[in-house]
């Protein structure tokens, strides 16, 4: 891949909150999951650990678990899911996606949702140049992570740092609900 198809990839990748069903295939999730595995870690302690949930159903479970919660405190939420005729806005109906945990323990914790935010960003690249979209999930944990933890099959010692759905958008999601995107971020050249 050329350095200009690369800035491109990364220049016009959007989350998606709506998917469609088609499953995504396991060499796809496969080659997205080392994207991020081969992200920086610091100290490059790599301790982050990924749960890859490419069955649907249990997909389906971690989002619809977690929407149940999050609605009776953000509104915005139950909003979302009328709006664009999904089930929860957690996973938004997506076929897969990917829980990013990390032992909870003091010296890890304190680069972990940095070792964690590098790990998403290559997997969302990664996902975009394979045709797919991506939407980072950081509430899931503040709602449910018990019960996230123990969908996975996840140890008592570890902390959620990040979900990321994972799928092929709705055939109308980015005519119906994606804006253009305006970047608001300052710089600054010195």
């Amino acid at each position: 891949m050329s350095s200009e198809a690369v800035l491109k990839t990364i220049m016009e990748r959007r989350s998606c909150r709506k998917f469609d069903k088609r499953p995504l295939p396991h060499d796809i999730l496969e080659r997205i999951v080392e994207a991020g595995r081969c992200a920086p870690t610091a100290m490059d302690r790599q301790a982050l650990r990924f749960y890859a949930v490419e069955t649907p159903e249990i997909t389906q479970r971690i989002g619809m678990e977690t929407h149940e919660l999050a609605v009776k405190v953000v509104q915005r939420f139950a909003d979302r899911v009328k709006q664009m005729e999904i089930s929860n806005a957690i996973t938004c109906d997506a076929p897969a996606c990917v829980v990013i945990t990390l032992p909870n323990q003091e010296d890890l914790m304190r680069f972990g949702q940095i070792d964690a935010g590098l790990a998403i960003e290559n997997m969302i690249i990664a996902a975009a140049a394979l045709g797919v979209r991506a939407l980072p999930v950081g509430v899931a944990a503040a709602f449910n992570e018990q019960g996230i933890l123990d969908i996975i099959g996840a140890g008592k010692d570890e902390k959620i740092m990040l979900l990321v759905d994972l799928g092929y958008p709705d055939a109308e999601y980015d005519k119906k609900f994606r804006p253009e995107k305006t970047i608001k971020s300052a710089v600054r050249y010195i």
